[in-house]
């Protein structure tokens, strides 16, 4: 059987950078230690054959982001925290295409929002150290076709995504981790990093989990 999968997608972006603490007009003058971003995506996408039947489906995706520099909002040098709310809803195309490794990468099994990433940052000049809820894909085995093309197996490889009970700390579910960095040079680093392998259990159903063993 061999199923084509079709796909329109519109993509909104919406970066901005806020004096969200500012109370004067000219504070609002000076560079804010805020970083606020949206990033809408909704697609349509179905099997146009074989498949259980030929239909499109509806379903997007949300994510709201803010940065936050806290050398300019509390002195504390190098250091940075990230926080990211997640919001998926819509229909699930895999459903009628019936294939192992989907044919949308922002399908979810439970529509559902929730917090994606949560983490603090502190740099030492050429090395760094993060550590929170945090997206794998986001630093390692990040691909540029997984920027182009909507199908899951041109994002994350298989061997990789296919771990621990429902797949590692990447999309829809992430877990706790620690990362180091070290640039060896303007243009080189080398990065490792710890993860909690419980990522989230089939559909999700206990939120995050906090846990790191």
């Amino acid at each position: 059987m061999t199923v084509t999968a079709i796909g329109a997608r519109r993509l909104a972006i919406l970066g901005m950078s806020l004096a969200a603490l500012a109370v004067s007009r000219p504070a609002l003058a000076q560079e804010s230690a805020w970083t606020l971003a949206a990033t809408y995506t909704a697609d349509v996408a179905g099997p146009v054959s074989g498949g259980a039947s030929q239909a499109g489906k509806f379903l997007d995706n949300l994510m709201i982001e803010a940065d936050l520099d806290l050398d300019k909002a509390a002195g504390w040098t190098g250091a940075s925290a990230h926080v990211s709310l997640l919001n998926n809803a819509g229909g699930a195309p895999n459903d009628i295409a019936g294939i192992l490794q989907g044919i949308n990468n922002i399908e979810v099994s439970r529509p559902r929002g929730k917090v994606y990433e949560a983490w603090l940052q502190q740099d030492f000049g050429r090395a760094s150290v993060r550590a929170g809820l945090y997206d794998l894909n986001s630093e390692f085995y990040a691909t540029d076709a997984a920027g182009l093309l909507i199908a899951p197996p041109f994002g994350i490889g298989s061997e990789l995504a296919a771990t621990g009970p429902n797949g590692p700390s990447i999309f829809p579910s992430t877990a706790l981790a620690l990362r180091l960095r070290l640039a060896t040079s303007d243009t080189t680093y080398v990065q490792a990093v710890a993860l909690n392998a419980l990522a989230g259990t089939i559909g999700d159903p206990g939120g995050v989990d906090t846990r790191f063993d």
